[in-house]
């Protein structure tokens, strides 16, 4: 992942603030379990030897899999599984309880303790992973994007007709497609937490788009995730 992500991951550890501690963020803000029980994507913190704290992602799908990090195109495009195995922990899970056990690979169980919140904890640890939102099935009507003073590293525009503009989006989320244009338009569409980008003349692009805790998910999110990075609503 190319340095201004890891940049920008560092500099945004201020929305996880509500990960790190026991307080769970307004009833109205929090989305609600989704049918499969503790399925969908979770976002919290890492400390790694150096006692520094950076996002850390993990992932249940409903199908009993589970993997340490997000899936890139979202939940309605196919996992390439031996690639994500390749990169990252994986596995599978299950529920007993309120206690989750993440069967690893080459690695031993990892237990979660599964709140009446619906947050995810390690034993022994204040930490929680919260359930992000995944969109659906909507057109925000609003920018987003990354400033840094006065310049705008990327932005992209969702219209409300289904249309978008975008300058630097594929680059800044390390998009791994090719012949990833510098900027464009087309039209797109959200399944799933999937947000296809449809360029005019151009490729087809799919990143995961999903809210990160403790943001509201309606109507347009002042944050989103996309693929790899938070950015937010510019107007």
């Amino acid at each position: 992942m190319h340095t201004s992500i890891f940049f920008f991951r560092a500099a945004s550890l201020a929305l996880l603030a509500a990960c790190s501690g026991v307080t769970v963020p307004d009833e109205s803000e929090v989305p609600p379990p989704p049918a499969a029980g503790v399925a969908g994507i979770y976002m919290g913190l890492r400390v790694n030897g150096a006692g520094q704290q950076y996002p850390d992602y993990y992932t249940f799908l409903a199908d009993g899999r589970a993997f340490r990090g997000t899936p890139e195109e979202g939940l309605n495009q196919p996992l390439d599984w031996a690639a994500v195995c390749a990169s990252s922990e994986c596995g599978t899970y299950s529920v007993s309880g309120s206690q989750l056990t993440f069967t690893r690979q080459a690695a031993d169980p990892q237990a979660f303790t599964v709140g009446a919140d619906g947050v995810l904890r390690k034993p022994g640890s204040t930490q929680g992973y919260r359930r992000m939102h995944v969109m659906n099935d909507v057109r925000p009507g609003a920018t987003y994007g990354w400033l840094s003073g006065a310049d705008t590293m990327m932005a992209i525009t969702l219209s409300a007709d289904g249309r978008f503009r975008e300058r630097g989006t594929l680059a800044w989320t390390a998009w791994s497609g090719p012949a990833a244009p510098a900027s464009g338009e087309g039209t797109y569409t959200v399944v799933d937490g999937t947000l296809t980008l449809r360029y005019d003349g151009g490729p087809v692009a799919h990143l995961l788009l999903a809210v990160p805790p403790g943001v509201s998910p309606a109507p347009a999110p002042e944050r989103v995730y996309l693929r790899t990075t938070t950015i937010d609503r510019l107007h």
